[in-house]
Order: C-alpha cells, then structure tokens, then sequence
C-alpha cells in the first residue's frame, strides 16, 4: 500500500469513527466495525484466479462461484473467513442479505462450513461468524510446507 492511499484510508477511517461515536454504538458493534476497516487496510486485493472445476462446476452460480473465492481468499487453515455481510455485499455490489443468501447457498450444497460462535450470557446471539471452504482452491502456496527449502542459493 502506498503512503497516500495509506493516509488516505486513515482520513476515512477517522471520519466514520467520528460519525459512528456519534451514534453511540455498543461495544460489540464497534468491534465489528474495527474489524471491517482493519480489513479494508490491510489487504492488497490483487486479483482472482477460478479453477477449470470451479467454472464448470454447474451447481454453482457465478454469483456463488465469486463468493466462494472470495471467502476462500480470505481464509486461512486456522481461522476461516471472519468477514461480515456487509463487508461482501460491498466488495461483491450486492446487498447483505443477498450475501446471506448465498452464504446459506453454498453451506446447503456443502461448498463452505459456517461456524457461530454466540454470547455466553445470550445463546441466541451471534457474536462471531467464521466461514470454511470445504475445499480450498489449489494454490501452490498452499501445496508447500517450506517454499524456500528446494531453492539454490547464488554462488
């Protein structure tokens, strides 16, 4: 990220703090939104890449299809995707509860495993949503445990 876009996302970033505090949001409200902006700075969207079963794949949507990269792209083993609604129904132009959709889509057909984790003092709240693709996309990356190890150094 370069240094003006990187003030540039701080600027913004200040402005809807100022407007969210004015809201008086709760706690856990304000966590989201953290997390949501932390995402957009940290993340240098380079492109994607959609396997040949992915594209054939006719159970799929190409809508589904984008979502699926997408979550995957923002996954990892460990974590799954954490992002919220909102957060892909804007990088997707779409609405949050198309996303909704489409999320209860792909866990239907058993594309991605959607994991809630809720309040402990109210069960039926969700305070954390992760997504796991069932199949991650083959990335060499992924493939490798030690990228460097079969290199040769210059001599």
């Amino acid at each position: 990220m370069t240094k003006s876009r990187l003030r540039t996302c701080i600027s913004q970033t200040l402005e809807h703090v100022f407007i969210i505090l004015r809201s008086q949001p709760s706690i856990q409200q304000l966590k989201v939104m953290v997390i949501e902006m932390t995402e957009e700075l940290k993340r240098d969207f380079k492109g994607i890449w959609i396997p040949r079963e992915l594209w054939e794949d006719e159970n799929m949507t190409k809508m589904e299809m984008l979502l699926f990269v997408e979550l995957d792209s923002l996954s990892s083993y460990e974590k799954g995707c954490f992002a919220s609604n909102k957060y892909l129904s804007k990088f997707l132009h779409v609405s949050s509860s198309r996303i909704s959709q489409l999320i209860s889509s792909l866990a239907e057909k058993k594309y991605i495993k959607v994991k809630l984790i809720y309040a402990k003092d109210n069960p039926k709240q969700v305070i954390k949503r992760e997504i796991y693709p069932i199949n991650y996309l083959n990335r060499v990356v992924n493939k490798l445990s030690n990228p460097t190890e079969n290199t040769k150094s210059p001599t």
